[in-house]
């Protein structure tokens, strides 16, 4: 297994660690979520909170 280092980019989800689909564009897709390292079907499952105490695996994983 290749690891990935900061110098390239991801090729899978930091979260589900499925692989990226930069082609589905669907507001729950496969592809990248921006810059995050997280597909959109994991950020559109972060139902961000107006809690200040708010806690997810989207939010909170690291890179």
């Amino acid at each position: 297994m290749v690891e990935e280092t900061n110098d390239q980019p991801r090729s899978t989800c930091k979260q589900c660690h499925r692989p990226f689909d930069p082609t589905d564009k669907r507001w729950d897709g496969r592809a990248e979520y921006g810059d995050s390292g997280a597909c959109r079907s994991c950020v559109d499952r972060c139902h961000e909170s107006t809690d200040a105490f708010h806690i997810c695996a989207v939010c909170t994983a690291p890179n």
